[in-house]
């Protein structure tokens, strides 16, 4: 035996292997057709895998909520317990709490300019009892934010 004809010990299990196979795909028609369509159904799971994960057809195309920033002089956050509001008068943001305490301007604007800038993603629920499941409902939820303006809820 030359050099380059030598099988280590290591390949020939898996060499006589692979050759039982080749022999046996070889010879039975049944094999062929299996392996034909184990291929094919690789190929469509293939595509509608890829094509699932394609987010161009979900792709948003309009805003989550329609706010004016600029009209919002209230912001209610609230998670069933807990109520906090945000009142915009005489140019200042201020907690509506015992003190009055001041709060920062930049931080309240920002809030409203980014909810107002969401985009949806993809549908999850839309029916009342999905909601009422999923604590987005408007008598169960976790938390909600509520913008206002001239006391009329906006979102």
């Amino acid at each position: 035996m030359k050099s380059s004809e030598k099988i280590t010990s290591a390949q020939k299990p898996m060499t006589s292997w692979l050759a039982s196979l080749g022999a046996a795909f070889g010879e039975s028609k049944a094999v062929q057709v299996l392996g034909g369509l184990l291929v094919l159904q690789l190929l469509v799971a293939g595509g509608l895998l890829w094509r699932s994960s394609s987010q161009a057809d979900f792709a948003p195309v309009a805003q989550l909520v329609s706010v004016d920033p600029a009209t919002v002089d209230e912001v209610v956050i609230e998670d069933g317990e807990e109520r906090i509001v945000l009142s915009y008068s005489d140019d200042q943001w201020r907690l509506d709490d015992q003190y009055n305490t001041p709060a920062s301007a930049d931080k309240v604007k920002q809030l409203v300019a980014d909810v107002a800038a969401l985009k949806p993603g993809l549908p999850v629920a839309s029916s009342s009892a999905s909601h009422q499941q999923l604590d987005v409902s408007e008598s169960q939820f976790q938390r909600r934010v509520t913008f206002k303006a001239d006391a009329d809820a906006v979102v």
